[in-house]
């Protein structure tokens, strides 16, 4: 199969392609000792968040990052090399672009809302979110996902800035890759599990909300802190996107103004 796939996309790769499927197999144990292992795994005895856990995923994922990024340019211009010589030798079969690879992140909210997630669920609707909104927005431990938060904003309003102000000429823009066709019965399966998700975020944010209102002054505090996290952090990002994008609008008005 693995063989078969790489005909139609020359970067497939089988890892990722399963890691979805793992992750959450990995998060749906089948016993009552799976379960207690993941349980244990994300939460303390007190039902607050293990951050420890949370700070060595972010170290890994920062390490992997620089790799991943080379190998997506990597495989960026493989696809480009293997489009252009699908070009020169012409349409075979009308093929349509194949679906990128799915994100685990995607498989998450999958299984929140199957039957299969279960413990998931119940791990969420435990977790001490008066702690966690505390420790996120007035921790030391936490600083680094805050600059992280900050940093990622900032990264993505700087590329549509420069996409706004600065894109690309008409001949250099990619249409849009043709999309695979789609059966009424996968779309219906779509659409019971963007319900059943959106039934699952409606009672868990609405069981977190209830417990910031017996916290007392305390879930106030906590709502208030997030209010003024996003605050900041949309300040900051929006800032530093403006500082970066700045000198390449301005250059690029000046190019227009000369060959005007």
């Amino acid at each position: 199969l693995e063989g078969i796939a790489g005909q139609v996309d020359p970067n497939f790769n089988i890892y990722e392609v399963s890691l979805p499927w793992a992750v959450r197999r990995a998060l749906s144990p089948s016993t009552s000792a799976g379960e207690e292992a993941l349980r244990g795994a994300l939460l303390a005895s007190d039902n607050t968040l293990r951050w420890d856990r949370v700070n060595e995923l972010i170290e890994q994922q920062q390490v992997a990052a620089p790799a991943g990024e080379q190998q997506a340019v990597e495989a960026e211009g493989a696809a480009e090399g293997a489009s252009a010589a699908a070009a020169a030798e012409g349409p075979v079969g009308g093929a349509a672009t194949p679906p990128a690879t799915a994100d685990p992140l995607d498989a998450v909210r999958v299984l929140l809302g199957s039957p299969g997630g279960a413990t998931l669920r119940r791990i969420a609707r435990d977790l001490d979110s008066t702690e966690l909104l505390t420790t996120l927005t007035t921790s030391r431990k936490t600083r680094h996902l805050r600059r992280l938060g900050v940093r990622m904003l900032a990264e993505s309003l700087t590329q549509r800035f420069a996409a706004a102000l600065s894109p690309p000429p008409e001949h250099e823009r990619r249409p849009p890759p043709e999309q695979l066709p789609v059966s009424p019965a996968s779309e219906a399966l779509r659409r019971r599990r963007a319900e059943r998700l959106a039934g699952v975020r409606r009672v868990l944010v609405a069981s977190h909300l209830q417990r910031q209102v017996r916290a007392g002054w305390r879930g106030a505090a906590a709502i208030g802190a997030v209010g003024l996290l996003f605050f900041r952090v949309a300040v900051v990002a929006f800032c530093k996107a403006a500082v970066r994008t700045l000198p390449g609008a301005v250059g690029g008005i000046r190019r227009a103004v000369l060959r005007g």
